[in-house]
């Protein structure tokens, strides 16, 4: 047994190694994020990205990174490829994150901002895991989603159009929240308010999605026939008041009205 007066002495002594060892930790992690945030360190970031390939078959190429890869970051000459090649080029792109929100498994985006860029053709990317679930298994927090004065090309549709969107989305235990405001062009329409939280019993809808066929849409989407639903309401996922249609070409899919009457429809 060590003599009285001496046990004080080690862990003092012990506090000492561990302070230390942990502020060569902390100046390690800091070193390691200075190099990462360097321009070597960006141009990493880029030849990962453009390695990246999914079985979509959709590659990103980015030329430039500036900012920080912790925050704010502009990338510049993003470069987007399908199976065939090269289909859209955005000559900007800001983007705001915390990337180590993914530790708590959530994707953080404040900001993502797409300026100027050219569609050149529709793209051609292999279709997705039919049983795949709909909602991911993590949180998201997209702030802001902005296209800014996207060009689709004559070859495209056939004619020149420019395209405006923003939106918002936020999925997080048990709540989704999304809203998106669109200018397309065309026939086609792009506009969604949804609020739900199952645990509240809170479901608010508000649609108006068009997409005629041969337009934009329906060539992103892959969808042969014109597509048109409108619907909206207020309410809960067990009493809900609202309406929705849906039609394909000149087939009706779908046209009922939910009264708020215990879940009853009614014509």
């Amino acid at each position: 047994m060590a003599p009285e007066g001496m046990l004080p002495g080690r862990r003092r002594k012990g506090w000492r190694i561990a302070a230390r060892a942990l502020a060569g930790l902390v100046l390690a992690l800091a070193v390691v994020a200075v190099v990462i945030d360097s321009p070597i360190g960006h141009r990493l970031a880029a030849d990962i990205i453009a390695g990246w390939a999914p079985k979509s078959g959709l590659r990103v190429s980015v030329g430039r990174i500036e900012g920080s890869l912790f925050g704010h970051a502009r990338l510049r000459q993003v470069t987007l490829f399908d199976r065939q090649g090269i289909f859209a080029e955005v000559p900007e792109a800001s983007l705001d994150w915390r990337p180590l929100a993914w530790l708590s498994d959530e994707l953080d985006l404040r900001e993502v901002v797409l300026e100027r860029g050219r569609l050149l053709r529709l793209p051609d990317l292999a279709p997705g895991d039919p049983d795949a679930p709909i909602l991911p298994g993590f949180d998201v927090r997209l702030d802001r989603l902005e296209i800014d004065n996207l060009r689709v090309e004559e070859g495209v549709l056939g004619e020149r159009r420019r395209v405006d969107l923003t939106g918002h989305l936020r999925i997080r235990k048990g709540l989704a929240r999304l809203r998106i405001d669109s200018r397309l062009g065309g026939k086609d329409r792009l506009f969604a308010r949804l609020e739900a939280e199952p645990d509240r019993d809170r479901f608010d809808l508000k649609l108006d999605y068009a997409a005629p066929a041969g337009g934009l849409l329906a060539g992103l989407t892959g969808a042969r026939d014109g597509l048109e639903i409108l619907a909206g309401g207020k309410g809960g996922w067990r009493r809900w008041d609202g309406a929705v249609l849906a039609r394909e070409g000149q087939r009706n899919l779908l046209a009922l009205k939910l009264a708020n009457r215990g879940g009853q429809f009614s014509a």
